[in-house]
C-alpha cells in the first residue's frame, strides 16, 4: 500500500471487517510486527514519528 499524507491532512481508513486497517495504524505505530517498510518522509518511522501519530479505533 502507498499513501502520500500532505501537512495538516489526516488519512482515515474505510473497509470492511477484517480488511487490515487496525493493522496497519498498529504497524505503524510499532505494536505489532511486519514484513515490509514504513517510511516517513523517506526516512524509515522513528520514535519521534511514533510520537506525534495517533489512532482512534471504534
Amino acid at each position: 500500500m502507498t499513501y502520500n499524507v500532505e501537512k495538516d491532512e489526516i488519512l482515515d481508513l474505510i473497509g470492511q471487517n477484517v480488511a487490515g486497517k487496525s493493522s496497519t495504524f498498529h504497524s505503524i505505530l510499532g505494536f505489532i510486527k511486519y514484513d515490509g517498510h514504513i517510511t516517513w518522509h523517506g526516512q524509515p518511522i522513528n520514535a519521534r514519528v511514533r510520537a506525534t501519530t495517533g489512532c482512534l479505533e471504534e
